[in-house]
């Protein structure tokens, strides 16, 4: 349960980290890169859900997710 907690608060702090900084013009690009790598690790994340149900290559998304 505390890596779960773990995880969404990593994601959680990249959106707001993200979206404080896009408001800063010099930092509009880093902050964008936060939010987008936040997204793609959301989705891969939503992604495992229904592999992991049906038993179909179960762990492949962690391990992308992981690199």
């Amino acid at each position: 349960m505390s890596s779960v907690i773990g995880f969404v608060a990593a994601v959680a702090s990249m959106l707001l980290l993200g979206s404080l900084l896009r408001e800063i013009p010099r930092w509009r690009h880093l902050g964008e890169i936060g939010q987008l790598t936040a997204l793609v690790v959301i989705a891969l994340g939503m992604l495992e859900l229904p592999l992991s149900l049906t038993n179909h290559w179960v762990g492949l998304v962690e391990r992308i997710q992981v690199l």
